[in-house]
C-alpha cells in the first residue's frame, strides 16, 4: 500500500438529547360558545393496563366431541375430525371476534397437541390463528397423580394452575386473567374469583349460550378494573359452582370434593383422608391451592 493520507471522513451529525429539538405537538382546540379552548387528553388509568387474558377451554365449551364408535351426532349434523365427531357450538366464531377485541385469549386443553389443533383448525379461520396470546395442551397441566371415581368410570385427575402461566407471562396476575373451563375441578388450584364455569354445550342446535349468555358477559368484566371484583359481584347464568375447599381436613380429598349436586356429574374423590400423611404429589397441590396450611417435608411419606 501507498503512504498517500486517506480522505478525512465526517461523521454524521448527532443531535444530542440536549440539544435535540422535539417537535411540536399541539393539542386539539375546540371551540365552546364562541371561545376557542384547549382540551387536555384524558388518561384513565385502565387505558394503561394491558388487556385482560382469557384462558380457554376447547371440548365442552366451544364445540362437542365424541368418538366416532359410540357417537350419537349420526344424523348428518356433525362433522368428523379424525376418529372424533364434532359438533360446533352455536355462536363460536362470533365470541372469539369479540373476544379477540376486548382480551388477550389464550388455549388451554386437555387435549393432546395434534387433537388441539385439529379442533382449532376446525373451529376458526387461520386469520384468527395469529391473534392467539398461546395454546397450550395436556402436557402444561398438572397431573395429581390421582384417580378419582365418577359416575360411569373413573378418570384421571388434572389441574390447570394458572401460576404456571403468570410465572411465564408477567404481564399477567389474579387481577386480569379469567379461566373459562367446563370442569369446576380443573380450576381447583386457583385463587377465588379468578375461574368460572359456564354450562357445557352437549350437542344441541339450538344452543345459544355463547352468544346470549357468556359474551354479555365477558363484555361487562371487560370492563372492570379487577377481574375478582367483578365475578364475586356477579354470577355467570347457568354456570357451575366451582370446588369448595375445607383446610381444616388433611389430606387432598379434604381440599377437593364434591362441588354441587347441580354439576352435570358428581365428582368423588377417594378417600384420601383415611391417611394421617400427605404424599408428595399432594403437597404440589396443596402449594396451588388458597388459604391452607403449609404443609412441610416431615409431613410427606413416599
Amino acid at each position: 500500500m501507498g503512504t498517500g493520507a486517506l480522505p478525512t471522513v465526517n461523521p454524521p451529525a448527532v443531535a444530542s438529547m440536549e440539544t435535540a429539538e422535539l417537535p411540536a405537538v399541539n393539542p386539539p382546540a375546540v371551540e365552546i360558545m364562541g371561545q376557542t379552548t384547549v382540551s387536555k387528553p384524558t388518561i384513565r388509568p385502565e387505558d394503561l393496563l394491558p388487556k385482560k387474558l382469557l384462558v380457554l377451554d376447547i371440548d365442552g365449551l366451544l364445540l362437542y366431541a365424541e368418538g366416532v364408535l359410540d357417537c350419537s351426532l349420526r344424523t348428518g349434523s356433525g362433522d368428523r375430525v379424525g376418529y372424533i365427531m364434532v359438533m360446533r357450538r352455536r355462536g363460536v366464531e362470533t365470541l372469539m371476534t369479540k373476544c379477540l377485541q376486548m382480551f388477550e385469549v389464550g388455549f388451554w386443553s386437555c387435549c393432546d397437541k395434534n387433537t388441539q389443533l385439529d379442533y382449532l383448525m376446525y373451529l376458526f379461520p387461520a386469520e384468527l390463528w395469529e391473534k392467539f396470546l398461546f395454546v397450550w395442551y395436556r402436557s402444561k397441566f398438572l397431573d395429581t397423580k390421582k384417580t378419582w371415581k365418577r359416575s360411569g368410570g373413573q378418570f384421571q385427575l388434572l389441574l390447570k394452575p394458572l401460576k404456571t402461566i403468570w410465572e411465564s407471562m408477567p404481564a399477567f396476575n389474579a387481577r386480569n386473567t379469567l379461566l373459562v373451563d367446563v370442569n369446576p375441578y380443573r380450576g381447583a388450584a386457583n385463587p377465588e374469583a379468578t375461574r368460572v364455569f359456564p354450562s357445557p354445550y352437549t350437542g344441541s342446535t339450538s344452543d345459544t349460550y355463547l352468544t346470549t349468555v357468556l359474551l354479555p358477559y365477558l363484555e361487562d368484566l371487560s370492563q372492570a378494573y379487577d377481574i375478582r371484583e367483578y365475578v364475586r359481584d356477579h354470577s355467570l347464568q347457568g354456570a357451575l359452582r366451582p370446588l369448595m375447599f375445607r383446610s381444616s381436613s388433611s389430606g387432598l380429598a379434604g381440599l377437593l370434593y364434591n362441588y354441587s349436586k347441580h354439576a352435570i356429574e358428581t365428582y368423588v374423590p377417594e378417600p384420601l383422608n383415611r391417611r394421617k400423611k400427605a404424599t408428595a404429589t399432594e403437597i404440589e397441590i396443596l402449594k396451588h391451592l388458597p388459604n391452607v396450611t403449609e404443609l412441610e417435608d416431615r409431613d410427606c411419606v413416599a
